[in-house]
């Protein structure tokens, strides 16, 4: 056991017995990568926020859609407002075989890009339903788990 004091403060510590687990499997090795730059990004994910909840759901969600044409559509709605839908151009993007449709959770994108160093800012998707990592020019990654879209 650790045990830090201080005037207002005890904190302790104990080693726990077991195997730590093993992340680097849950850090995706994307299959199709897009540039963007990242206060362009940024900016789009911050006037989603805007959006007010609706009555029965407790998140809201953002749809990115990439259709391999150097573009990604960035689209929240809300029954109460309506729709906010922004296309970016990308800094870099591979060809798709079919478009790419992702729904995430607006606000852990948001608290993400505010964390990505750099003007670029990477996107790396393997599927609509599989991890996004999020890298900026800094070396610190970031999985993002998407949403499941109903429509």
């Amino acid at each position: 056991n650790l045990l830090f004091t201080t005037e207002n403060i005890l904190m302790t510590s104990r080693l726990i017995n077991g195997q730590f687990p093993n992340y680097e499997q849950i850090i995706p090795n994307p299959a199709y990568v897009a540039e963007v730059q990242s206060i362009l990004i940024r900016n789009t994910v911050d006037r989603m926020r805007v959006l007010p909840y609706d009555k029965n759901v407790k998140i809201l969600p953002t749809r990115l859609t990439l259709n391999g044409n150097n573009e990604m559509e960035v689209c929240a709605s809300s029954e109460i407002a309506g729709e906010i839908k922004e296309t970016l151009v990308l800094d870099k993007s591979a060809k798709l075989e079919e478009p790419l449709n992702i729904g995430v959770n607006t606000n852990y994108l948001h608290d993400i890009l505010k964390q990505v160093e750099g003007e670029t800012t990477s996107l790396g998707f393997t599927g609509a339903l599989n991890p996004i990592l999020i890298t900026g020019e800094g070396a610190t990654q970031y999985v993002l788990v998407p949403l499941r879209l109903t429509s």
